[in-house]
């Protein structure tokens, strides 16, 4: 009599190899796109990847990559007149003084940590804080940044890096912004550019989730 495979064994044994394999790492970040692509016991399974496992969160969304950035944003931002958090970030990324709260607080050292193997625990204390982001969206925000800093890109084009919106531009203080009426509809003017800004019953009518939605089409 042929004996049946058991499913729920032949789970527990693929999620066991996560430890053992080399190259099944690499390919559950690929499929996941988050967590540290360990998942081979309950404590290497954190929340993130748990909660991918089942479904219950969409990594792939146009709409959630700029949600993933604003939240790298807003994490950086904690370091700011936090000194328990800064000590944190300065063992975690080896240099600086622990405050990345802003593009002008961000020092070369530390952009260069947080690209390279230190971003990867960078993350790991995000998502112990409840921000859920991936390394590529760090290294997006850390470079744009970095560029903006340098005169390297405009205003505008950070605005488009980081897909920020009339919702969350406040996060970049240091951008240049007008706001503008003009017959009844508002913009924000960026670069000699005006953006439309839609009250949510506009977005509703208009199926827009948010103002970049219009911009970037």
């Amino acid at each position: 009599m042929t004996k049946k495979n058991n499913p729920k064994l032949s789970v527990i044994n693929f999620i066991q190899r996560s430890a053992e394999d080399k190259n099944l790492p690499q390919l559950l970040q690929q499929i996941l796109g988050i967590g540290d692509r360990n998942i081979s016991n309950e404590k290497e399974l954190d929340r993130h990847e748990m909660e991918v496992i089942k479904g219950e969160k969409d990594t792939n969304t146009t709409d959630k990559r700029s949600n993933h950035k604003i939240a790298v944003i807003k994490f950086m931002q904690q370091s700011a007149d936090n000194e328990i958090m800064q000590k944190k970030l300065e063992k975690i990324l080896g240099v600086g003084d622990g405050d990345i709260s802003n593009e002008n607080k961000l020092d070369q050292d530390e952009a260069e940590a947080l690209k390279g193997k230190q971003g990867v625990k960078f993350i790991e204390f995000a998502h112990e804080q409840g921000f859920d982001f991936s390394l590529q969206d760090l290294i997006d925000v850390v470079e744009a940044f970095e560029n903006y800093r340098e005169g390297k890109i405009s205003d505008l084009e950070l605005f488009q890096i980081l897909e920020l919106s009339a919702d969350n531009i406040h996060l970049i203080p240091s951008l240049k912004v007008q706001e503008v009426s003009y017959r009844g509809q508002h913009y924000l003017k960026i670069d000699g550019v005006s953006i439309p800004i839609y009250t949510t019953k506009e977005r509703t009518k208009n199926n827009l989730k948010t103002d970049e939605d219009t911009f970037f089409g």
